[in-house]
């Protein structure tokens, strides 16, 4: 499955952010290990400064749902932080947006 919300690293710079993008392999993922379907990646495109979620590209198994909350987070803009700080129940591949949102925290 493939899914996509908001901006593409590239369509952002075009009309002027500032951006950084952070990737998480599914192979990661408990749920995703469980089921048997760690192949793919989930990519968020991401104002500096702010930490504004402007976009993001999932693909794998679960895209359709997991680009859910992803859509919310870009239109609702919030931030890295703000998406970090959510608790989802394990092992579920919700918990593959906040482990990715974390590590952007770490990174910043």
């Amino acid at each position: 499955q493939v899914a996509w919300v908001g901006l593409w690293k590239e369509q952002a710079i075009a009309r002027g952010f500032d951006v950084e993008t952070r990737r998480y392999d599914l192979s990661l993922d408990s749920r995703a290990q469980i089921d048997g379907f760690a192949e793919g990646w989930m990519e968020v495109v991401i104002e500096r400064g702010s930490r504004r979620i402007l976009g993001a590209q999932v693909v794998g198994e679960d895209a359709d749902m997991l680009i859910g909350e992803l859509a919310l987070a870009v239109g609702e803009r919030l931030t890295s932080y703000e998406l970090a700080r959510i608790s989802q129940p394990h092992p579920t591949q919700l918990e593959q947006i906040t482990s990715l949102m974390r590590r952007v925290r770490r990174a910043s």
